[in-house]
């Protein structure tokens, strides 16, 4: 559970500097991340909205 702590506070931090960026695309994939977040939240928990963040980044690097 510590673990998947520490990894949604590293996306919360990633979250945030992409809205920070001055590149769009960096932008707009952090506004993308942080819309599917809090809609996930809302429909469960932040737990579990959470792990299926890191899953959707896996699968978008993998």
């Amino acid at each position: 559970m510590r673990q998947l702590q520490v990894r949604c506070g590293d996306l919360d931090a990633q979250v945030s500097r992409g809205l920070e960026s001055v590149d769009p695309r960096e932008r707009g994939q952090a506004i993308e991340l942080a819309v599917a977040f809090v809609g996930d939240a809302i429909a469960t928990d932040e737990t579990t909205a959470c792990r299926r963040q890191l899953e959707r980044l896996a699968r978008t690097k993998g």
